[in-house]
């Protein structure tokens, strides 16, 4: 039901999340310092990100980060 109202789609590229006004992220435990960075640019450009608890917590070899 949900889905014949909202479009969902997986984004595969680094420059493909432009396209869009919104991005849900509900479970990106791996989240390397790039992948923030790009996050952090498309956000200051205007598009909106919603992201899920324990979000970014480990880097892309599955070691939780340090400091928050």
């Amino acid at each position: 039901m949900l889905t014949d109202l909202i479009s969902i789609q997986v984004i595969e590229q680094q420059g493909d999340l432009y396209k869009y006004k919104v991005l849900f992220s509900p479970n990106a435990q791996l989240l390397d310092k790039e992948d923030a960075a790009l996050l952090s640019a498309y956000v200051e450009q205007g598009g909106t990100l919603v992201m899920g608890p324990r979000s970014g917590y480990k880097d892309r070899s599955n070691r939780a980060y340090m400091m928050p």
